[in-house]
């Protein structure tokens, strides 16, 4: 999967990142809700946007959508915790998904000689500090032991939103590499893999609850050859 391709960039949300489970789970205790259901919502398979929002899009209709996803009755979701369920949502930061199998896959990469870049759109300009915050990866030097990659592109701070193909062009170029010879991975249909595609990048849909094909991984780890993650 990596062949001919000399950069590789990585969507936060629903990648890198996922809501505060602990949180979502302290909000309904009566309700005793599953961690892995409240993980699949995020990737609903009839949806095109996923965790991808963006400029335009309806965040508290995404925020109760994922509500119902997770096995939260509409009888729960009175208007005091349907408020907190969007600050958790959209104000809040979001925590590590998979921590130790993102911190393998960028220090392979990185390993490579190849260049990585985390693309993500915010709304308040603070991707770096919350991947920092989630002992994600940081940018530049490396900072306490967390994994470092090349750079953090907030499209807020840019003002180029997915899924506008453009931030991917612009961040090939941030990085001197040919739009052709990047990968670009990511959760949403619209905002990740469609608008990559149109950019003229490789792009993979990450889908951890589906099977695995020619245009979807169901973790990181499938994009390495088999050596490095025997």
């Amino acid at each position: 999967m990596l062949d001919n391709i000399d950069a590789v960039f990585l969507d936060a949300g629903g990648v890198l990142l996922r809501p505060d489970v602990f949180r979502i789970k302290a909000l309904f205790p009566e309700l005793e809700l599953d961690e892995e259901m409240i993980d699949r919502a995020l990737y609903p398979s009839e949806s095109h946007a996923g965790a991808g929002l963006a400029p335009g899009d309806d965040d508290n209709q995404f925020v109760h959508e994922f509500a119902i996803a997770c096995g939260i009755p509409e009888t729960a979701l009175d208007e005091e915790r349907e408020k907190e369920m969007q600050n958790i949502m959209l104000f809040s930061p979001w925590i590590a998904r998979k921590i130790t199998e993102t911190k393998r896959f960028i220090e392979y990469i990185k390993s490579t000689g190849r260049k990585i870049v985390i693309v993500t759109n915010t709304e308040n300009g603070l991707a770096k500090n919350v991947l920092r915050g989630a002992y994600v990866c940081t940018e530049g030097e490396n900072d306490c032991g967390i994994s470092t990659v090349d750079k953090i592109v907030d499209t807020w701070l840019v003002g180029i939103h997915k899924p506008d193909p453009a931030i991917y062009t612009y961040t090939a170029d941030l990085i001197n590499v040919d739009i052709k010879r990047c990968l670009h991975i990511g959760d949403s249909f619209r905002n990740d893999y469609e608008a990559g595609m149109k950019a003229g990048a490789k792009v993979l849909l990450f889908r951890p609850y589906e099977k695995r094909s020619e245009t979807t991984i169901c973790s990181l780890l499938d994009v390495l050859p088999d050596e490095a993650v025997s």
